[in-house]
């Protein structure tokens, strides 16, 4: 009832008793429960109005970060602002380098799995490469549309490749 008719919800964090973020199409919002509220959230260094957040994640270093239909948002532990990374304009992105899971890997660092490929931020640089991609076939992934990681150890990753 607190949302419009026709919102489309687009990713959800529970960040309290009865308390979350709410992502949707036409921005994201703070619903308590419990108050029976809605609020837009006001992110800093985030549009007020950025459609389609699909993931609210913390990784084990608590630095923040928020998957979205067209940007990475992160935050680093200790900083007040959130910063947008365009994964589109990495070596092997495009437009289709949609957000759509996060997974903090044990070995290798912080997994961005999308429609467009296997992405990789790694903490002690803080760069972001691209996986399967490359000018050699055996280095290009059958499908791109990365869903899910399974397995990961110090010398490789197992991974669930769904194409659409």
């Amino acid at each position: 009832q607190l949302f419009p008719k026709g919102v489309v919800f687009t990713g959800i964090q529970e960040i309290g008793i009865d308390t979350f973020f709410i992502g949707t199409e036409r921005g994201t919002y703070l619903l308590s429960n419990n108050l029976k509220s809605l609020a837009p959230l006001k992110l800093p260094g985030v549009p007020n109005i950025h459609p389609g957040f699909t993931m609210f994640f913390k990784d084990r270093f608590q630095n923040e970060w928020l998957g979205s239909l067209s940007y990475l948002y992160s935050k680093m532990k200790g900083t007040e602002t959130f910063k947008a990374i365009d994964l589109s304009t990495q070596p092997g992105g495009s437009e289709e380098s949609n957000m759509m899971i996060l997974e903090d890997g044990k070995h290798h660092g912080l997994w961005i799995l999308t429609l467009n490929g296997l992405f990789l931020y790694q903490y002690n640089t803080k760069q972001i490469t691209r996986h399967g991609y490359g000018s050699k076939n055996k280095e290009v992934f059958l499908a791109q549309s990365i869903q899910a990681i399974y397995t990961e150890d110090s010398s490789d990753i197992v991974l669930s490749l769904i194409h659409i």
